[in-house]
């Protein structure tokens, strides 16, 4: 279940690019770090 405001992906699809969103930690609810470089590509900016 996505854990985020409306807001935060609104700013990113007005700005007309991309979102990725990454699995948060059950325990703590913050993001789970573990999962950040993964989802870095070449076209992250």
């Amino acid at each position: 279940m996505p854990y985020t405001f409306v807001a935060t992906s609104n700013v990113i699809l007005h700005c007309k690019t991309t979102h990725v969103f990454i699995d948060r930690c059950p325990d703590t609810l913050n993001i789970n770090t573990e999962k950040i470089e993964e989802k870095i590509t070449n076209k992250t900016r």
